[in-house]
């Protein structure tokens, strides 16, 4: 996504923020990676996960705003990560959806594939999804700390962190290249309809 891009679009500027924290942080691993500070290494770790799941949490908002008005009520509290509830007063209610950072990145990505019939969605059996599974774990580790054993971002850690980057970097920017052709078409498919029927009304 371009700065131009930006300028018009919240998740584009997300996006560039989040990435940029990332990238002035990359910067630092041309040298060596075993030269950079554990600091850096764990605000490397940190900017993945964040960025990671920002972008998927978008991704889920793109589906919700191109699916159809009868599509699955359970589809639409998944996107919405809630879950329906009966309370003691007999009176049905929804709360927050309970589920790991792993499982709803895995759920947007396949989503997207299901509805639009897109081949975007990675493998999650290759090493790359590995790595990113890795990172969230290592990402868990860094915010419940035991020990100071626990701080240490290890150089395996640390380019498994930008691997998991680049692999979301990359499924993220084609993924949103698709959705946005898809909105198009179906404007484009209302307008027809909204012609259609002041021709015929």
């Amino acid at each position: 996504m371009s700065e131009e891009t930006s300028k018009n679009s919240p998740i584009a500027e997300l996006y560039l923020a989040l990435r940029g924290d990332i990238l002035v942080l990359i910067e630092k691993e041309k040298d060596s990676a075993a030269q950079i500070s554990q600091s850096y290494r764990r605000h490397l770790i940190r900017a993945v996960a964040a960025f990671i799941e920002a972008m998927t949490y978008q991704l889920r908002q793109v589906i919700l705003h191109c699916l159809e008005p009868n599509a699955r009520s359970e589809l639409f509290f998944a996107l919405k990560e809630q879950q329906i509830d009966i309370g003691n007063n007999g009176i049905i209610q929804s709360k927050r959806l309970r589920t790991g950072s792993i499982a709803l990145i895995k759920f947007s990505l396949r989503t997207f594939d299901d509805l639009f019939g897109t081949d975007l969605c990675p493998d999650f059996d290759t090493i790359l999804f590995r790595n990113l599974v890795d990172t969230f774990s290592v990402r868990d580790r860094l915010m419940h700390p035991k020990t100071l054993e626990d701080l240490a971002i290890s150089d395996e850690e640390f380019n498994a962190a930008l691997d998991a980057f680049s692999l979301i970097e990359t499924v993220f920017g084609n993924t949103v290249s698709k959705s946005n052709e898809i909105i198009a078409a179906k404007l484009r498919a209302i307008i027809l309809q909204l012609e259609e029927k002041n021709k015929n009304g």
